[in-house]
């Protein structure tokens, strides 16, 4: 009930224009490497197999990068590109609500994840439903309202069942690369499942999206500890605190995974986002810890 009365009235509110890592400059028409089809869809090169893929995850920042340049100049090219994006992930939509990638995905160990394609990505369902819901907002039509709810189900489905829902000392945790043999946790991509999730449920006031939401944010509150670093790494050349991409480190012997300086910057501002969203203070707290530390590493390099 309380959760209830903090968003209340709230499925009248329209979704921030700009993701808490800004898309603007996710325009992939100017990018080397990118190929478009003939529908004018760019396909991504994957890092793990050299092709070139036209997976959802690009599609989707892309379209949000579009979304971003539209709300602040109103270029038509560019909202036409919000619906291209859009009706490309509703065409490639499966009937358990994912997107799904279509390529393998492999972490070079022995005891790293296999995906092997069709897999799904937390990071996917949430830029996909943030997308949707931007889309719905801007046309009204209920196909992107739709396929955006459709998108909460993989959520639920547990990553042992091929779908997203892993867990972290017990409390549930959205995985971007979801197989559970190898639970790693990357941090950004549930932190974007949450934003995405958090979204809809603005939108449209759906206690399914609350329910997942709330649940989200009581386990990252819980685990955010263990993305923070306070000791000297290998690295010494990073300042403290800083943060790890996951906890893949806990699965074998090997060294956390410490962040560039561009994904601190994704961290720094994914929090900041969770703590507009929630008031929650050590969002903010830690926040301006790794900013701190990221301010620091850049006056020496």
């Amino acid at each position: 009930m309380a959760v209830m009365a903090l968003y209340a009235g709230c499925q009248t509110i329209k979704p921030e224009p700009l993701l808490p890592v800004i898309f603007e400059p996710f325009d992939l028409n100017k990018s080397p490497g990118v190929q478009f089809d003939s529908d004018g869809i760019p396909h991504i090169k994957i890092w793990s197999t050299g092709e070139f893929n036209a997976n959802p995850t690009s599609v989707a920042q892309w379209g949000l990068g579009a979304y971003a340049r539209y709300f602040k100049n109103g270029a038509e090219i560019e909202k036409a590109r919000i619906f291209k994006a859009a009706d490309w992930l509703i065409a490639t939509q499966s009937q358990n609500g994912g997107f799904p990638l279509q390529f393998d995905h492999n972490y070079p160990h022995p005891n790293g994840y296999r995906l092997k394609a069709p897999w799904y990505s937390a990071v996917t369902q949430g830029n996909a439903i943030s997308l949707l819901v931007r889309a719905y907002g801007e046309s009204k039509d209920s196909k992107y309202r739709v396929a955006a709810g459709k998108a909460l189900r993989v959520f639920t489905i547990p990553t042992t069942d091929g779908g997203l829902l892993g867990e972290l000392n017990g409390m549930p945790w959205y995985e971007e690369t979801p197989d559970p043999r190898d639970p790693n946790h990357i941090f950004n991509g549930f932190v974007f499942a949450l934003l995405g999730i958090n979204d809809y449920f603005l939108a449209t006031g759906d206690r399914r999206a609350l329910s997942l939401w709330s649940a989200g944010d009581a386990s990252l509150r819980k685990n955010l500890d263990a993305f923070v670093v306070h000791a000297a790494p290998e690295d010494a050349t990073l300042p403290m605190p800083w943060s790890i991409y996951d906890l893949q480190h806990r699965n074998f012997e090997k060294k956390p995974n410490y962040l560039t300086d561009f994904y601190m910057g994704i961290h720094i501002a994914l929090l900041r986002e969770m703590f507009k969203r929630t008031g929650y203070a050590k969002y903010l707290e830690v926040a301006e810890q790794w900013e701190r530390s990221l301010g620091e590493y850049k006056k020496t390099h």
